[in-house]
């Protein structure tokens, strides 16, 4: 088996933070549920609606979530801690500098609302399920331990139980870190961020760029063909150039036949009409012989010079 290709990763991990609006520590927990593949688990060790109800919807289990804790608490589903907390600021009535002490180590509200002990328990107990109950309200360790409760006690079965790690520190090690389990991180114990594994991160960035390819090709609309060219166009172009070249072709041989005939019709009526004109000789006596060889030559001489110049 081939060894596995370097990373250059320090760790297998990711911190990944989620919105600080007081529902942290539920964000916290979906986001590494979610990821971790506990999310179905979850569901069904705590809430009653179907699973689908809370693959993509984040708002939707924190309400729920808070509801179940806040029903486990006034049912008495809890583990004994409220009325734990209850009697020992029940106990100390009378010791006002004990009790401000106990205060000091509860979540903040209860100091603002109970700045004496409560008169019941279950005045108490409805108070803490009102706080739970509020969207944006911090979570104490009461809330924590209460599922931490619910979980071991409830969602024994392998379909149900899961494992809550939180830790107070960025693990050192990816040892540390069993990234199938739900992973948490208490910030100075003010907010929670969530630990993820890379292989997860890389898997989702595969998944959605393969997914955007997808649903890119498939809505871009296919374009229309061209419509094909008319041959019969291209065919009388052609025809109607053709028959252009030809008709200067056929314009200048015509010139090029009628040019020779004119000039020949201009110069006979020249020749002619000098030959007419000429005036006319004395008839030969009747008889050749009569006519002497000089006689002859002159004449001959004289009608070959009239031709050339009428020729000119």
């Amino acid at each position: 088996m081939p060894p596995k290709k370097s990373t250059g990763r320090k760790y297998t991990f990711k911190v990944i933070d989620v919105k600080g609006d007081g529902n942290c520590f539920f964000r916290a927990i979906y986001k590494s549920a979610k990821h971790s593949n506990n999310l179905l688990k979850l569901v069904n060790c705590f809430l009653d609606k179907p699973f689908d109800n809370y693959v993509n919807n984040e708002r939707t289990f924190i309400t729920d979530m808070r509801e179940k804790l806040a029903k486990s608490i006034e049912e008495g589903n809890d583990g004994g801690q409220i009325e734990g907390i209850f009697y020992n600021l029940a106990h100390f009535t009378d010791d006002i500098e004990t009790y401000k002490a106990i205060i000091e180590s509860l979540p903040k509200w209860i100091g603002e609302r109970f700045p004496k002990p409560p008169n019941s328990l279950d005045e108490f107990r409805n108070e803490v399920c009102k706080n739970i109950r509020k969207q944006g309200t911090y979570v104490s360790q009461i809330e924590i331990d209460i599922f931490q409760y619910l979980n071991n006690t409830f969602c024994n079965q392998p379909d149900k139980h899961v494992i809550l790690t939180i830790f107070a520190s960025t693990p050192k090690s990816s040892d540390a870190v069993d990234l199938s389990h739900i992973n948490i991180l208490n910030v100075a114990n003010i907010h929670y961020k969530y630990l993820r594994s890379y292989e997860s991160i890389d898997n989702e960035s595969k998944s959605k760029s393969s997914s955007a390819f997808s649903s890119s090709t498939s809505s871009s609309p296919s374009l229309p063909s061209p419509p094909p060219s008319p041959p019969s166009t291209r065919r009388s172009i052609r025809t109607r150039t053709k028959k252009e070249t030809e008709k200067p072709t056929k314009k200048k041989t015509e010139k090029k036949t009628e040019k020779p005939t004119k000039k020949t019709e201009k110069i006979q009526p020249i020749a002619s009409k000098h030959v007419d004109d000429l005036p006319s000789t004395p008839s030969p006596p009747s008889t050749n012989s009569s006519m002497s060889d000089e006689t002859k030559e002159i004449l001959k001489g004289f009608k070959t010079f009239v031709l050339e110049k009428s020729k000119k």
